[in-house]
């Protein structure tokens, strides 16, 4: 049972977080599925206008906060 005294903070501990480097992954995600042609024609309305919104609003944050680290290949997956 929880305790009565307990903030919302301390009873959702276990919540998951997003970061905004991980927007900026999602946005390096989109980038790299469309170079390999990952996407179906009727696909590229909304997959443009989704990196578009990602785009302006990574723009926005990283105005205000520390820059984001846009290299994946440190990261992710590389062509040898």
């Amino acid at each position: 049972m929880e305790n009565e005294n307990d903030t919302p903070e301390e009873q959702n501990t276990d919540e998951p977080t997003l970061e905004v480097q991980d927007i900026a992954y999602c946005k390096q995600i989109i980038e790299t599925a469309s170079t390999r042609g990952a996407f179906h024609a009727n696909e590229l309305q909304v997959v443009g206008l989704t990196y578009d919104r990602i785009s302006s609003w990574l723009a926005s944050v990283t105005k205000t906060t520390e820059p984001v680290d846009e290299n994946v290949a440190e990261q992710g997956e590389t062509n040898d």
